[in-house]
């Protein structure tokens, strides 16, 4: 078995305690966790892209930026909601 390469958290208990002590070492400043959201937000990005893909046949272009499909727009649907009343306002 190779040498883990990735660090381990040091915290004991099971896999839910130690990603739980991570976070909050990350919430204090004391360290990062080792999915950031720098990686973790593209990386949902992209698979959500996935299922966008899913609902419609053919190619979907995608604009990051502003989270649209400029050449499929009934995905567009998809990707917001419109929130109740008194609700936006919290977003």
């Amino acid at each position: 078995t190779p040498p883990p390469w990735i660090p381990r958290i040091a915290t004991p208990g099971s896999t839910d305690q130690r990603h739980h002590s991570e976070f909050i070492a990350a919430c204090k400043g004391e360290s990062r966790t080792m999915s950031s959201f720098d990686y973790a937000g593209r990386l949902t990005e992209t698979i959500l892209c996935g299922n966008l893909a899913l609902r419609i046949p053919g190619r979907i272009e995608w604009d990051a930026e502003n989270l649209r499909s400029p050449n499929a727009p009934a995905v567009n649907e998809f990707v917001s909601r419109e929130y109740r009343y008194g609700w936006h306002d919290l977003i």
